[in-house]
């Protein structure tokens, strides 16, 4: 009776540790959209040693698979720890696949990963060099990074010419500083679609790299609201974006010479220092006013605000400042500071 005991336990161990049998139930699960209970199964399979090949292959092809989708599930609910954590795993298993994983490198960028979003972004150009949306994915990773800024990110944008979806010429030249945001919205709002959503989303993102937040999130949920895009990753990535974004109140931060935000309530005593936001530029100095003009105005006076609220704070900023648009800066030279307003305003000069 013992014998016969022992021996019917062996039998049910044996089976209940079959590899192929334990392959086969995970199999079922994930089909059935049970990922968890899948990597469950699949587990104890990932870490033998005395697998065959082809079961072996078929499990970590199978586990890759589950993780990419339940990586794919996290990014939709804003879990990006967890979502990361399943993506880089999934390389892990499969590095052969690591290039096409775009999707990892936008988790980097929402979750402050911005270098390793780029190298991301690097990597899957090795696979998709036609492609807009990943030059810029990583300018908007490039512009983040540690030293990062507009002119660092257009010198390293990753030249596509051959994109064919509308509004994807646009976008690109876009990023690189050669069209308006209300060029590539009008491309996008006469093709209506998916042309459309792009032009919002990446209209938005653009806004965000220059730190112009409210119109950044205006138009990224309006392209969360395309409902073109309503069953695509994008529109995810949209969703997601807007869920964020509103979460946190903005994205916008000051570069300061030792990067974003990082100076760390210390004076600066270098001259000039320079800070950048929304694509205005401000220099502390000691005598110089700024003479801004037209829309430039509102901008510097914003700035200027900006930096007074932090001055006591964090950076002890000391004005005047002089403050002007990066693209044409108007600095009135020191011996002889004065101002001129735009016509009927005298409100824009600060010194």
């Amino acid at each position: 009776m013992l014998s016969t005991v022992t021996l019917l336990s062996f039998t049910l161990v044996s089976r209940a540790e079959d590899p192929v049998a334990q392959f086969t139930s995970a199999k079922e699960r994930y089909r059935a959209g049970d990922l968890d209970g899948a990597l469950q199964r699949l587990e104890s399979l990932l870490t033998a040693d005395d697998l065959d090949q082809p079961i072996e292959q078929r499990v970590r092809d199978l586990a890759g698979s589950a993780l990419q989708r339940r990586g794919e599930e996290h990014f939709r609910h804003a879990r990006l720890a967890k979502s990361i954590e399943d993506f880089d795993r999934q390389v892990q298993l499969q590095p052969n696949r690591a290039a096409e994983h775009w999707q990892r490198g936008i988790a980097y960028y929402y979750a402050g990963e911005y270098e390793k979003g780029a190298r991301q972004f690097e990597l899957h150009q090795t696979v998709n060099p036609q492609d807009v949306e990943n030059a810029a994915w990583h300018f908007l990773c490039v512009i983040r990074a540690p030293k990062g800024s507009i002119e660092a990110a257009q010198k390293q944008l990753i030249p596509v010419t051959r994109d064919s979806r509308v509004p994807m010429a646009q976008i690109q030249k876009l990023f690189a500083g050669t069209m308006t945001p209300e060029e590539v919205l009008r491309v996008g709002e006469e093709a209506g679609g998916m042309a459309r959503f792009y032009a919002d989303l990446y209209v938005g993102l653009y806004y965000e790299a220059r730190g112009r937040d409210g119109e950044s999130l205006r138009f990224v949920a309006r392209a969360a609201g395309n409902s073109t895009a309503r069953k695509t990753y994008m529109g995810d990535v949209a969703r997601v974006h807007v869920i964020l974004r509103k979460k946190t109140g903005s994205s916008t931060q000051i570069r300061g010479p030792e990067g974003w935000g990082a100076a760390g309530g210390q004076p600066f005593h270098d001259q000039p220092v320079v800070f950048e936001l929304a694509g205005l530029r401000a220099m502390r100095t000691e005598k110089i006013v700024a003479a801004a003009q037209g829309d430039d105005c509102l901008a510097a006076l914003f700035v200027l605000a900006v930096l007074w609220d932090r001055s006591f704070k964090k950076w002890h900023v000391q004005l005047p400042l002089v403050v002007a648009k990066t693209e044409s800066s108007v600095l009135v030279p020191r011996e002889t500071p004065h101002c001129r307003p735009p016509a009927g305003n005298t409100n824009c000069c600060f010194g």
